[in-house]
């Protein structure tokens, strides 16, 4: 593992791996300080600033199964590991299990990516034949069943939106799906593009306007024909979507921003496309100091993908 400081692209951690990985992706906590890294069994917290490991969270023994999953906690204090059947809350300070989940419901499934709520009362874990299954962090029971229109598909990739009301999951190829959680259907799902071979991440932008996903290029690759509501990174390897664009959503994501700076209130949500243009301007004229920029980038993405639509 790799970690550079991405102002001085000075490489600030290298830390080999102990054993053969089962999953292929670090988490970051939430303020950004420590990485979870997942080894075969067991889980390694890595301090960046000091460049220390200060935790390593494991349940080894014989019978243990490999990490399928890790998700932070909000308040960056505890973490959800999942291993095959079982779902242990962590608290990382003290390396000690505060609770463990069995998931009675779902014997037959094989947990392939796991993801956590904002508010850390629901975990989601993505699954084979193209299923997600949503249950309560309190009690460890299941409380949806979410299906992809491909049901032969994996579930490899899981994130929930920050303001807590959709899911997006997708497999190695695509297409990615979207869920309503409050709903309990699919909102949107579109394919990740032919040049891209094998998808290998997929996560929503801070206030979840936007969507970011990107993997393996295939050999033969064109330029994708894109549309306004995506950019393109990285030669194609790399992409940014607005997602099911809508003025619901815009007003969603406004009201969201406004929890964090309440400027953002004096500016009215349009209720028709054709004020786009002068909501744009009103967003982009607020100083970043009293607007934070991951809301004001949100807010403009969708509105002109709304525009291009």
């Amino acid at each position: 593992y790799l970690v550079w400081d991405a102002t001085t692209l000075a490489q600030v951690l290298a830390v080999e791996q102990e054993t053969e990985l089962d999953v292929y992706s670090v988490s970051w906590s939430p303020d950004s300080a420590r990485l979870a890294m997942p080894g075969a069994y067991s889980v390694r917290i890595w301090d960046v600033k000091s460049a220390t490991q200060v935790a390593t969270l494991s349940e080894y023994d014989s019978n243990t199964e490999s990490v399928d999953g890790v998700a932070w906690y909000l308040d960056g204090t505890r973490l959800l590991v999942a291993q095959h059947q079982v779902i242990r809350l962590w608290e990382v300070s003290s390396q000690t299990v505060l609770r463990e989940y069995r998931l009675s419901d779902v014997t037959d499934t094989t947990i392939l990516a796991l993801a956590l709520s904002p508010t850390g009362d629901r975990f989601a874990i993505g699954s084979s034949r193209g299923s997600v299954f949503v249950f309560s962090t309190d009690t460890g029971k299941l409380l949806d069943t979410l299906r992809t229109q491909d049901m032969a598909e994996d579930v490899f990739f899981l994130d929930w939106s920050p303001l807590g009301d959709q899911l997006i999951g997708s497999g190695h190829s695509g297409p990615i799906t979207i869920w309503s959680l409050d709903e309990s259907r699919i909102e949107d799902t579109f394919p990740v593009g032919t040049d891209i071979y094998i998808l290998r991440v997929m996560r929503f932008s801070p206030y979840g306007g936007r969507l970011a996903y990107g993997g393996q290029l295939s050999r033969h690759t064109s330029a994708a024909l894109l549309s306004g509501s995506e950019q393109s990174l990285l030669d194609g390897a790399a992409r940014i979507v607005v997602a099911d664009p809508s003025l619901h959503r815009l007003a969603t994501i406004q009201a969201a921003c406004a929890e964090s700076d309440g400027v953002i209130t004096s500016i009215a949500v349009p209720q028709r496309e054709a004020a786009l243009d002068e909501y744009i301007a009103q967003v982009e004229a607020v100083p970043v100091e009293q607007l934070p920029p991951g809301c004001a980038a949100d807010l403009v993405a969708v509105a002109r993908a709304l525009q291009s639509q």
